[in-house]
């Protein structure tokens, strides 16, 4: 075989693996992940009187959409000093996925 036919033949070679493997490799997708992700969450209550503790100044669902509130008067019939606040808390408070995953 002539040098020049030898050059020829393995550019004939790379030519046909670039055109046929090099685009599937390229196109190729991964297996899609699963995840699973555990949460705890836990709802915080507690309640008082105005007698023994003033209610907030500021309304706590203003501040936060995680926040709950019963100013006196509005937190249970018959007892209009009372007042109660809420909270929820989740743990973890965050997940991180990459962009396109599950």
């Amino acid at each position: 075989m002539k040098p020049l036919d030898l050059w020829g033949a393995m550019a004939c070679s790379v030519l046909i693996f670039a055109v046929l493997l090099l685009p599937r490799a390229v196109t190729a997708q991964p297996a899609a992940a699963t995840y699973q992700i555990f949460m705890s969450a836990v709802e915080i209550k507690g309640s008082t009187t105005a007698e023994q503790l003033a209610p907030p100044t500021v309304n706590p669902t203003d501040l936060s959409k995680g926040y709950g509130f019963k100013p006196p008067g509005e937190a249970a019939q018959g007892a209009p000093q009372r007042w109660e606040v809420s909270s929820y808390l989740f743990t973890p408070g965050f997940a991180t996925v990459q962009q396109g995953d599950g």
